[in-house]
C-alpha cells in the first residue's frame, strides 16, 4: 500500500524498529528495522518488533479467511496505537477488530486457540513451532533459529 492510499492516511504505520532502548536516545539496533534481514527470515528474537521490523507489532499466522474474509489470503497482526489495539490483515489492510491495547495479546491468543493447529519441531535447533490455522506444514521458517525447514513425508 502506498503512502497516498486512504488507509495509510487514517492508520499510519508504526515507526521502524531500532531495537531495545538503551537510554539517552540510544538503541541496541535491530537487523529487521535496519533492513539487514528481510522480515521474518531470521530468528524473531527482537523484543520490540519480534521480526516484523515495526515497533509494537505482533505478527501471527492467523489466516484472515478464518476471521471475516474467506477470499483473503492474508494473515492477521496486532498493532497498538495509543490506547487502542488493532487486529489488521497484512494483505488487504482490513481492520478485523479493535480492542483496548492491554487486551490485544490476549485477544490474539484467544483467536489462535479457536483454530486448527499443527506443530513441527525444527531439525536444526529443536524448537517446536506452532502454526494455528493449518492442518499440515510443507515448508516453514523456524521462529527460533530462522532457518528454512522442508518437512519430509511423515
Amino acid at each position: 500500500m502506498s503512502a497516498d492510499d486512504a488507509g495509510s492516511q487514517t492508520r499510519p504505520l508504526p515507526p521502524r524498529c531500532q531495537g531495545t532502548p538503551l537510554g539517552n536516545g540510544e538503541y541496541a539496533g535491530c537487523p529487521y528495522g535496519s533492513g539487514e534481514l528481510r522480515v521474518f527470515t531470521g530468528p524473531c528474537d527482537c523484543p520490540i518488533c519480534h521480526g516484523s521490523d515495526w515497533e509494537g507489532m505482533i505478527a501471527t499466522w492467523i489466516p484472515h479467511q478464518d476471521f471475516g474474509d474467506p477470499e483473503c489470503g492474508g494473515f492477521l497482526y496486532g498493532l497498538v496505537r495509543g490506547d487502542e489495539g488493532y487486529i489488521e490483515c497484512n494483505d488487504c489492510d482490513e481492520v478485523v477488530r479493535t480492542v483496548p491495547a492491554a487486551e490485544l495479546r490476549q485477544t490474539l491468543n484467544e483467536m489462535e486457540a479457536m483454530l486448527e493447529l499443527t506443530s513441527e519441531q525444527c531439525p536444526h535447533c529443536g524448537k517446536v513451532n506452532l502454526f494455528p490455522g493449518f492442518s499440515m506444514m510443507m515448508v516453514y521458517t523456524c521462529r527460533e533459529c530462522g532457518r528454512a525447514v522442508e518437512v519430509g513425508d511423515s
